[in-house]
């Protein structure tokens, strides 16, 4: 009998264990992250929000407070297109990969950190939360301290924190949600937008959206990633 109750509890915590991972399931394809982003300066801090969604071979950024939104192509050869759409006109200028400034990998975008990044920094601690395993990461340099929390499972940052004497800069995630419906919803939406190549903005300089957007300085070959003193692009973030 004491067999037969050990026997069926185990049967249950195999089930509820197998139950826990299907619950835990995520796609590191189709999935959005809501981030809160600071920027500190000598005592004064910015809070912004930045949105990422990844859809197949999509990957976008929406920056909430300039109302502008990054959307990243990759093309089946390996290349990478951006369009910038400006949400409050309901426009967009497309770039091809041939006008997009920098060394920027599909992982960089997709991931905001590099691997060969992750690579230079040390492994703290890792631990198990809620079936998404984190790994706890450091840099310090003479200039510069990186603080990182990776979650592998689904090639995300969890939270980010560059730091030197006068600066600090940090990326915290606030909600993680893998609904394709809720992931497709913005880029249906770009799909209306009206958009102008890159290539043919002399061309239009008439246009009254163009030429606000050349003078304010938006409209440059396209380039995306902040970079640390030694060059190393961090986060898939237009400057």
């Amino acid at each position: 009998m004491k067999n037969l109750i050990v026997k069926i509890g185990l049967c249950l915590l195999s089930l509820f264990t197998a139950y826990g991972q299907a619950q835990c399931h995520i796609d590191t394809a189709v999935l959005t992250a809501q981030y809160e982003v600071s920027q500190s300066f000598n005592g004064k801090k910015h809070v912004s929000q930045i949105s990422l969604y990844r859809y197949q071979n999509d990957v976008a950024y929406v920056y909430q407070e300039k109302a502008i939104s990054e959307y990243w192509h990759q093309q089946k050869n390996g290349l990478v297109e951006l369009t910038r759409y400006f949400d409050d006109y309901q426009q967009g200028i497309e770039y091809q990969a041939s006008e997009i400034q920098g060394n920027t990998s599909w992982q960089q975008i997709s991931d905001i950190i590099t691997p060969k990044f992750i690579e230079k920094m040390t492994l703290e601690n890792s631990r198990d939360n809620a079936c998404q395993k984190e790994q706890h990461y450091v840099l310090n340099t003479d200039k510069q301290s990186i603080s990182l929390i990776w979650l592998p499972a689904i090639k995300l940052v969890k939270k980010l924190i560059i730091s030197s004497k006068t600066t600090e800069y940090s990326w915290q995630l606030q909600q993680l949600d893998s609904s394709v419906e809720k992931v497709k919803l913005p880029f249906k939406k770009w799909q209306q937008y009206k958009t102008t190549d890159y290539a043919d903005v002399g061309d239009n300089e008439d246009d009254p959206f163009l030429a606000k957007m050349i003078n304010l300085g938006f409209i440059e070959h396209a380039a995306s990633g902040f970079y640390q003193a030694d060059g190393q692009a961090i986060a898939a973030e237009h400057h």
